[in-house]
């Protein structure tokens, strides 16, 4: 189905659309968005004006329907095609009192054929409207959530993923016609066959590289999975409110404490860590709560991305036997990133023998801070190396599950496309245009109302 069919249906564009655009209120501005066709006649009602000149903000007061002053504004008139939505559009800027942004908003909704607009209702008439592909409407979404610099900078390059994706399935169009052409002309079936296969396969290795992208896009969107593991009390409550720099764990000198795992989220270097505090590992546990917290901490460490072990140096014979006690444990793969943190160092003498050669641990204290510093520099250092180990070289990455998996899907029609060809020429082109099809609900070009509703529903009221 075309993005059209399916969305002119489902949205009455004959309507008025407003909402607040600038957050929540009270503030010292507010700005209140209206788009669509009477969005000029609109602000003349407002503002008494008879003469609105585009594209030039203006100072006026609003009026309520009784005459009545609702506030004193800064108008602007923006004609489309060329704004956000593609429609005429009006703002208002506004004092950001409640009591002024609830009159203004019920004022327009006294307007003729106009609505409250709905969560990301402007973003999906700037897509009905081609003002944006599918792709960059999600590239937004990710740009309105990013919480560190990382994520900013990959959205804004998400924003052209279309570019990467318009000639991919162009390719696959010309492919579906020069194969369908041999099929219909059979003495040039072997000579074109060859060269459709070739050329498929040249997508296909296109196709894997924008894959491989993947887990570097992922990385950065959802941020790098960090979880401290250790036996009960060795203090890893207490050093992840040192790396957060807030109390955010309950701490206590009593065993099995943190029967949950707790989660903040930390900037480093410009990409967002994910620190994960887990309960106590230990064999002697028999609280049934404790021991599911065990379990569990147990499955966050084998998907993280980098796990610190943290030893009690104070109550430690041999850290050599107590990384490999907690690693027969957890069981984690040894190719995980891995940082050994001895803690307590204010409670131990670092010329003990069991302390010899310590300089591939972490020393810390979270009483005096030593060493808390080095643990950052370090979960830094492993997290940029973790990033450049997953760096391909592309111009942009996939951090999207829907792009990925239609990635996955496109390369696998492109493989059975392959095989078919020796067995069925009629199924082989039925998985060519599977696959143009794939490329193209990336973009929007083909696309259900299912998928736009979980897109949309993802931005907020106003935008």
């Amino acid at each position: 189905m075309r993005i059209s069919s399916i969305v002119r249906c489902a949205l009455n564009l004959r309507h008025n659309i407003y909402a607040v655009s600038s957050g929540s209120v009270p503030s010292a501005i507010a700005i209140v968005r209206l788009s669509g066709k009477d969005a000029l006649s609109h602000i003349k009602k407002l503002t008494r004006k008879e003469v609105i000149t585009p594209r030039k903000m203006f100072y006026s007061p609003l009026y309520d329907k009784d005459g009545d002053i609702i506030d004193k504004s800064m108008v602007v008139y923006l004609k489309g095609p060329n704004t956000f939505t593609g429609e005429d559009t009006a703002e208002f800027f506004v004092h950001g009192g409640r009591a002024v942004v609830r009159s203004l908003c019920n004022e327009l909704a006294l307007l003729k054929n106009t609505d409250y607009a709905k969560a990301g209702e402007f973003t999906r008439r700037a897509l009905i409207n081609k003002k944006m592909d599918l792709a960059q409407v999600e590239a937004l979404s990710d740009l309105i959530a990013a919480d560190s610099d990382a994520q900013r900078k990959q959205a804004l390059k998400s924003d052209s993923i279309g570019i990467v994706m318009k000639p991919l399935r162009e390719k696959l169009l010309n492919l579906i016609a020069q194969y369908e052409a041999s099929i219909d002309f059979a003495d040039d079936v072997i000579s074109n066959s060859d060269s459709v296969i070739n050329d498929a396969k040249k997508i296909i290795n296109e196709l894997e590289k924008l894959e491989k992208s993947s887990k570097r896009g992922t990385l950065i969107k959802d941020g790098i999975s960090v979880v401290l593991v250790g036996r009960t009390n060795v203090g890893k409550s207490s050093l992840m409110n040192r790396i957060a720099e807030n109390d955010i764990a309950l701490v206590s000198d009593i065993h099995g404490t943190t029967r949950d795992f707790l989660e903040t989220r930390i900037q480093l270097n410009g990409l967002l860590l994910i620190i994960t505090d887990t309960a106590g590992i230990r064999n002697d546990s028999i609280d049934v709560l404790e021991l599911k917290g065990i379990e569990r901490s147990i499955n966050k460490a084998n998907n993280a991305d980098i796990i610190v072990i943290v030893i009690d140096g104070s109550n430690c014979l041999d850290i050599n036997n107590e990384v490999e006690f907690l690693s027969n444990k957890i069981k984690f793969n040894e190719k995980k990133r891995k940082i050994i943190c001895i803690n307590k160092s204010d409670l131990f003498e670092t010329n003990n023998m069991k302390f010899k050669n310590l300089d591939k641990f972490i020393i810390t204290s979270t009483v005096d801070s030593n060493g808390i510093d080095n643990l950052i520099k370090k979960l830094s250092a492993e997290a940029t190396s973790l990033l450049e180990d997953s760096h391909n070289n592309s111009d942009f990455v996939l951090s999207q599950q829907r792009h990925i998996q239609l990635i996955k899907r496109s390369k696998e029609f492109l493989e059975n496309f392959i095989i078919n060809t020796t067995i069925d020429r009629a199924i082989a082109a039925e998985n060519l245009r599977e696959c143009a099809d794939s490329i193209g609900e990336i973009t929007g070009t083909i696309v259900n109302e299912d998928i736009l509703d979980s897109i949309f529903n993802t931005f907020c009221i106003g935008k």
